[in-house]
C-alpha cells in the first residue's frame, strides 16, 4: 500500500513538472504563425470599408503577445538574426506596420472611436428616418456635429487620426455632398457682376490713361519743335568795363571807326 502511494506521488510530480515546462520553440513558432494568419484574415475581411482597428484589435494583441513570448525565450534565439532574410522579425514588422500606418492606437485614446461612432449612429439614424427631400435640412445639425468632432481630432493629433474614422468621414462627406446633394451653393449674381465690371473696366481705364498721356506728350513735343532756337536767342550785349586795359580800348575804337568808314567807301565806288 505504501509503495502504491509512493508511485502515485512520483507520477503526480512528473506530470506537474511536465506541465510547468515551457512549450518548445517549434510550438511557440506555430502559435505565432496561427496568430499572424488570424490577423491577416481579419484585416483582409474588413479592408473595405476599413474597420480593422475596432474589429481586429484582439487578434492584433494576441499576435503581438505570441511574438513577444517567442522573442523572450532564451532557447529560441536561433529564430532571430539567423540569416540575411530574418523572416520572422520581418514578417512581424510588416504586419505591425499595417496597424501603425492606420493609426489604430489613436482610435482608443480617450475613447475617440467610441464617441465618433455614437455621433455617426445618430447622424445615420436621422438619414434613415427622413425623406429624401427633408434629410438635408433635418439632419444638417447632426452632420455638422459629426464633422466638427472629426476636425477637432484632426487638429489635436496633427492629422494622425485613426484611419477607420478618416475612411468613414470621407465616405460621409462624399455621400452628403454628392449623393444627397446637400452642399449646393447658389452663386450670388451681385458678386459676379462686380467681378465682371472689374475685369472689363480695368483694361479700359489703363489703355485710356496711356492714350491721354501719350497724346499730351506728343502735343508738347510739337510746340517745342515749332520754335527756332537761333531766332529766339537773345543778342549778345557789349559792355565795356571801366577797368578795361588800354589795348582792349584801342581795339574797340578801331572796330568802331572801321564800321563808320564802310558806307563812305561804298558811296565813292559807286
Amino acid at each position: 500500500m505504501f509503495e502504491l502511494i509512493l508511485r502515485l506521488y512520483l507520477i503526480l510530480q512528473v506530470c506537474a513538472f511536465v506541465a510547468s515546462t515551457p512549450p518548445s520553440c517549434t510550438k511557440l513558432l506555430g502559435q505565432l504563425g496561427e496568430a499572424q494568419k488570424n490577423f491577416i484574415t481579419c484585416v483582409t475581411d474588413h479592408s473595405v470599408p476599413i474597420t480593422i482597428c475596432s474589429t481586429c484589435k484582439e487578434k492584433f494583441s494576441i499576435m503581438r503577445m505570441q511574438y513577444q513570448t517567442l522573442l523572450e525565450d532564451k532557447n529560441c534565439t536561433s529564430y532571430f538574426n539567423h540569416d540575411r532574410l530574418n523572416l520572422i522579425p520581418t514578417t512581424q514588422n510588416l504586419l505591425t506596420s499595417i496597424w501603425s500606418k492606420a493609426y489604430c492606437e489613436e482610435c482608443f485614446v480617450e475613447d475617440a472611436l467610441t464617441h465618433y461612432t455614437e455621433k455617426y449612429d445618430i447622424y445615420k439614424g436621422c438619414l434613415d428616418e427622413k425623406n429624401t427631400t427633408d434629410r438635408c435640412l433635418q439632419c444638417l445639425n447632426f452632420y455638422k456635429d459629426l464633422n466638427s468632432y472629426f476636425i477637432s481630432l484632426d487638429q489635436r493629433y496633427n492629422g494622425k487620426v485613426c484611419f477607420e474614422m478618416q475612411d468613414k468621414m470621407n465616405r460621409t462627406r462624399y455621400q452628403w455632398s454628392k449623393e444627397w446633394k446637400c452642399c449646393q451653393r447658389e452663386p450670388k449674381l451681385t458678386n459676379f457682376i462686380v467681378a465682371f465690371i472689374l475685369v472689363i473696366g480695368l483694361p479700359l481705364i489703363f489703355y485710356s490713361s496711356s492714350y491721354m498721356i501719350t497724346s499730351y506728350r506728343e502735343n508738347n513735343h510739337g510746340t517745342l519743335n515749332d520754335e527756332d532756337p537761333l531766332l529766339n536767342m537773345p543778342a549778345p550785349t557789349l559792355s565795356t568795363s571801366s577797368t578795361a586795359t588800354p589795348g582792349t580800348t584801342s581795339l574797340l575804337t578801331s572796330s568802331t571807326n572801321l564800321t563808320e568808314a564802310t558806307p563812305a567807301v561804298t558811296k565813292k565806288m559807286s
